[in-house]
């Protein structure tokens, strides 16, 4: 995964639609092995999933890049 505008309080989690999320805020890219065991299928989708905690205005993140891409072996 990778992401690339971080706002302060920004939250990301990098979900299966099956298994569930991953908490990656700290790691504005990356890779897991994480849903291997958990029985994630190449049938099911990957997504980022976002929120901005807080409250008061936010700067938005218009033309900014985020990426999921998924090597799957079977």
């Amino acid at each position: 995964w990778s992401y690339s505008y971080i706002p302060a309080g920004l939250e990301v989690w990098l979900c299966h639609a099956v298994v569930g999320c991953l908490n990656v805020t700290n790691s504005q890219s990356g890779s897991t092995t994480a849903f291997q065991s958990a029985g994630a299928s190449a049938a099911s989708q990957f997504y980022l999933a976002t929120r901005v905690t807080g409250s008061g205005t936010k700067a938005p993140a218009y033309g900014q890049v985020s990426r999921v891409t998924v090597n799957y072996t079977y």
